[in-house]
């Protein structure tokens, strides 16, 4: 019944589909494709460039943050080797959609020879280095996120929608969202820690496991327990034809406690005498502008309901960085006493509400963060934050309570106003 009645919020949140022949900035819808945990999937082309669309229908925090996060990729320069989006709309992103196959599916189809597999892990290793190298930790590498390129040409990574750059803001608050393939998770993904470029290595040591010995190097429910290295493989249990080095390398990136994997440049060494030319490093380049730093800046905690309110905090906090440099964490929180129904019907109203305006503060170039946080006592949980981030300036909505209400449920701002925070209300 509850299933049910969560079902029947969604759907009645949820935009109406795009129709075949429908445009989204100059993009020609074609026909909807398999969805996705929190989109609807469109093939789309535009001045006959593969494109996929992606509209958000769904109240999952986690596809909602990977959507924002996502979104922030598109305003990085292109490069042939990182498929992140190339632009995004009011209801999601449009991304390349090259017409390559996916490294899953080869490896379910057939098994790589020696030098066939070398060459795909070197260019795959490849990839990978140039994208740590301009400062961006993937956190979900596992062969469904790879496109093979034709000839020797480089390993195409996709789906950068728990990506994380350096400089970036991290939306998660250093937790961990789940993982997209625990296969492929580093251990302290799976505990709940916050990944890294670090962990990036170890899903490396796993697929050019599966690469190379045409299976994973452990059973599957084994990856469950803190026994890990028992299961662990032996160098020998990978084929007689691996070169010593290599196996040595991948045993390392699977090294369960993170400070004991090989630097990024040892693994690029490993793998470099079995890197085709076409795909060396001179092939594809990052030259990426360095994130804006915070540290010199004044900074502005925002809380954002879903109400009427909400356009006129954005824009408050554009003009306040119009005036000058500010960084600005919005802080959206979604109380823990809604029941069924009511908790998806507020989280889609919520993320309605946040969209349009996180969109804009891309486009204003303004630095920010974000904060959803479920299941709290919001009249708890905002004083606390500022407790946490000693904001310079706090923006919220004025508080439409009054009388005996007030006092019995007080609220966010009348909790702001008694912790003494530099409060600003827009009404």
């Amino acid at each position: 019944m509850w299933a049910r009645i969560q079902e029947m919020a969604i759907r009645g949140a949820a935009p109406e589909p795009l129709e075949p022949g429908s445009e989204i900035n100059g993009a020609r819808v074609r026909r909807r494709i398999p969805s996705i945990m929190g989109f609807r999937r469109y093939e789309a082309v535009r001045d006959y460039e593969p494109l996929e669309i992606r509209q958000f229908l769904d109240v999952d925090t986690t596809a909602f943050l990977s959507w924002q996060n996502a979104a922030r990729f598109a305003g990085l320069p292109h490069d042939c080797r990182f498929l992140w989006p190339v632009e995004e709309w009011e209801q999601g992103l449009i991304l390349p959609a090259p017409k390559r196959p996916v490294l899953a599916d080869l490896l379910d189809d057939s098994e790589f020879g020696i030098e066939q597999g070398l060459s795909l892990c070197a260019r795959l290793v490849a990839s990978l280095a140039d994208l740590h190298e301009a400062g961006i930790a993937h956190l979900a590498l596992h062969p469904g996120n790879l496109l093979v390129a034709p000839a020797n040409g480089p390993l195409w990574i996709r789906e950068f929608g728990l990506a994380h750059r350096r400089g970036w803001n991290d939306f998660w608050g250093g937790s961990a969202p789940s993982p997209a393939d625990v296969r492929y998770a580093a251990p302290e993904q799976l505990r709940g820690r916050h990944g890294a470029r670090v962990s990036d290595i170890f899903s490396l040591g796993v697929l050019a496991f599966r690469i190379l010995a045409n299976r994973l190097p452990f059973a599957f429910h084994h990856r469950l327990f803190d026994g890990w290295p028992m299961f662990l493989f032996k160098p020998s249990l990978l084929r007689d034809d691996v070169p010593r080095d290599v196996v040595e390398v991948v045993r390392a990136c699977l090294e369960f406690d993170p400070r004991g994997r090989p630097r990024m440049v040892d693994i690029v060494a490993a793998f470099a005498p079995y890197l085709p030319g076409e795909a060396g490093p001179d092939a594809c380049s990052v030259d990426l502008p360095p994130p804006a730093s915070s540290a010199s800046r004044s900074r502005v905690m925002a809380f954002v309901q879903p109400d009427e309110r909400a356009p006129l905090i954005f824009e408050t906090a554009l003009n306040l960085a119009a005036q000058e440099e500010v960084a600005v964490l919005f802080v959206s929180l979604v109380p823990v006493q809604l029941p069924t129904g009511e908790l998806e019907r507020f989280k889609a109203a919520l993320f309605a509400t946040l969209a349009p305006g996180l969109q804009l503060c891309r486009e204003q170039e303004l630095l920010w963060g974000l904060r959803v946080l479920e299941n709290v006592d919001p009249g708890r949980a905002a004083p606390a934050l500022i407790c946490q981030y000693g904001p310079d300036i706090v923006l919220a909505g004025r508080s439409e309570r009054s009388g005996i209400k007030s006092r019995l449920a007080p609220g966010v701002v009348r909790c702001l106003e008694k912790c003494g925070a530099n409060l600003r209300l827009v009404a």
